[in-house]
């Protein structure tokens, strides 16, 4: 029988960091509503059970710093493409103090590469 999975290495994972798209912070697990189609809903009765944690910026700029580190290592094709940040969670605007005074401006727009996007 053949297997369908992938050994992941170091290498592999470098390589993603490397040509990096999208980063997803999940703001909070925190929620204020039980939508059915949310994978937190009642259809997951004790899976992943929210805890109210709330991500801090000191936490996401430990990623954010490793990756300029990173990119600054080696020449990256992968950092000239614009990269997304987004923010998830329960409900991530739950954590404003993240997403708006989060010091995301101490970097400028182009610390992943020609452009940075936020949603």
């Amino acid at each position: 029988m053949t297997s369908n999975f992938v050994n992941i290495d170091e290498r592999h994972v470098k390589h993603n960091l490397y040509f990096l798209r999208q980063l997803v912070f999940e703001a909070t697990d925190s929620c204020n509503l039980k939508c059915k189609y949310c994978g937190y809903s009642d259809l997951y009765h004790g899976y992943d059970e929210r805890e109210g944690k709330k991500l801090s910026f000191a936490k996401a700029k430990q990623i954010i710093d490793l990756l300029i580190s990173m990119w600054g290592e080696v020449y990256s094709p992968g950092a000239n493409y614009p990269v997304v940040v987004s923010f998830y969670g329960g409900e991530p605007l739950m954590n404003m103090p993240f997403i708006i005074d989060g010091d995301f401006g101490l970097y400028p727009p182009t610390f992943f590469g020609e452009k940075t996007f936020f949603n």
